[in-house]
């Protein structure tokens, strides 16, 4: 990781574009404001920023992403461009500004090592609030009944996690009593200030949530509201959350503008590999390995797939977790053999098994690029079931089945899979040999066939190619 001077140095150079550039604005020419930017200094002035401006700025930020840990892209950019306009504001001149403002960035980069310990709880909806608290750790989901909501007014009122037992809470608190009656989700996070807390927190808890997802789709009971961040009782903001500081005083709280039956944790725990992935998702997002960050990238996706507005989106959004899971970058030859062959590889246990998952996902990939390509269609509810059967079974060996459950990358995995050639096969030859191979099993193991099913996997493999030149 490129150090915090390094990255300051870098971030400087890029944002002395900004400050060549900005211009204090004409307030009585309206028009002037066309094109631009702007950004109030601390004398009160408005400073016009260009589109080179900002283009300057998002370069910038795009180089703190590994230092900043998951701070909110917006808020990163209004600090840059706090510190060019104050520079600028100030009259620095042009052979002092870039080391100036280079100080300036490491000072709010060297932020980032001295992380509070914070809990941010939000408003949830679509969890059955009739159950118990649970935990899918990181993040707890409970009730905010009247006992924890005065316990987070103590919090506030006396910036301490674990307030003394008669602390009261100030009146001002009785604003947030939105949240009353409200299930509601927390995670403990490090931070840097209630902005950074909440943005992380949301993060780890929409994991959490599109974990309830997935099971929820797999268990069965896809008619109720999927959970989502918000408000279970109707309010007339969208959402609400909380932030408390637990090692030192420091709170924040935030909302947005913007019935039935929920998620069920009890049902939703006993999908396939849940374990597996809720032990993923306590895994800091840092700290993950690749095939852990293909997990939870696949969550995202099965999240939305639960989501999704129609069927075909959702068969989309289903074959785009399991590519997640099973293709490296740049894969594209051959992909629905490769597909076939790879799943069938992982679930299957028998010929038999391989034969009838290799006819269902060649359909399921047939019927994704229909989606994709053939504009909004209609995809019957047992497609979904058997796409949903399909992923969880593919997810449940990933994180339970060994040897892949202990390995980190999916190359590693493939090469479980299909073993590297000792006799040096190239690319091509294996790709026809897997083909061959599948239209072999497809037409039930017939004899004398071998010679014709190369022949026509090797024209497939040539056809593929040129379509793709």
């Amino acid at each position: 990781m490129m150090s915090s001077e390094k990255t300051a140095k870098l971030v400087a150079n890029q944002l002395m574009v900004v400050f060549k550039e900005a211009e204090v604005a004409n307030p009585t020419e309206a028009e002037s404001m066309a094109g631009y930017s702007w950004h109030r200094a601390p004398s009160g002035l408005i400073y016009l920023l260009k589109a080179e401006s900002t283009a300057a700025l998002k370069r910038a930020t795009s180089k703190l992403t590994s230092i900043v840990d998951g701070y909110p892209v917006d808020q990163c950019i209004m600090q840059l461009k706090d510190i060019v306009v104050s520079e600028k504001d100030m009259g620095t001149p042009l052979n002092q500004a870039e080391d100036r403002i280079r100080t300036q960035v490491l000072d709010f980069l060297r932020r980032f090592e001295k992380k509070g310990e914070w809990e941010v709880v939000f408003a949830t909806r679509g969890i059955d609030p009739n159950q118990c608290t649970f935990n899918i750790e990181p993040c707890s989901f409970y009730l905010m009944d009247d006992e924890q909501f005065s316990l987070w007014g103590s919090r506030f009122y006396s910036g301490k996690y674990n307030p003394p037992a008669s602390t009261p809470f100030n009146e001002t608190w009785l604003r947030e009593s939105e949240m009353k009656g409200q299930f509601v989700a927390a995670a403990k996070v490090r931070a840097i200030d209630h902005v950074h807390a909440m943005t992380k927190a949301r993060s780890r808890i929409e994991e959490a949530i599109n974990l309830l997802r997935y099971g929820q789709l797999v268990v069965g009971f896809p008619e109720n509201d999927f959970p989502a961040v918000g408000f279970w009782i109707r309010q007339w903001h969208h959402d609400h959350s909380f932030a408390v500081q637990i090692d030192r005083p420091n709170f924040g709280t935030h909302r947005r503008i913007g019935g039935t039956d929920g998620n069920n944790y009890a049902c939703s725990n006993r999908a396939p590999g849940w374990s597996g992935l809720a032990q993923v998702i306590l895994i800091d997002r840092s700290a993950r390995n690749e095939m852990q960050l293909r997990l939870t990238n696949a969550l995202q996706w099965i999240g939305q797939a639960a989501l999704a507005p129609s069927t075909s989106i959702k068969l989309v959004a289903l074959v785009t977790a399991l590519e997640t899971l099973l293709f490296e970058t740049g894969e594209s030859l051959g992909k629905k053999t490769k597909f076939a062959k790879r799943i069938s590889a992982l679930v299957a246990r028998i010929d038999e098994d391989k034969l009838k998952l290799t006819k269902e996902v060649e359909e399921l990939y047939r019927n994704r690029s229909e989606c994709v390509h053939g504009g909004e269609i209609e995809v019957s509810p047992p497609e979904i079931e058997r796409a949903v059967r399909l992923l969880a079974r593919t997810i449940e060996a990933l994180v339970t089945k060994l040897p892949y459950c202990t390995t980190a990358s999916l190359q590693a995995i493939l090469d479980h899979i299909d073993p590297p050639s000792t006799s040096g096969k190239s690319e091509r030859l294996r790709w026809i040999n897997d083909n061959a191979y599948l239209r072999w099993i497809g037409e039930c193991k017939p004899n004398n066939r071998e010679h014709q099913h190369w022949l026509d996997a090797e024209r497939e493999y040539l056809c593929n190619r040129n379509l793709k030149s």
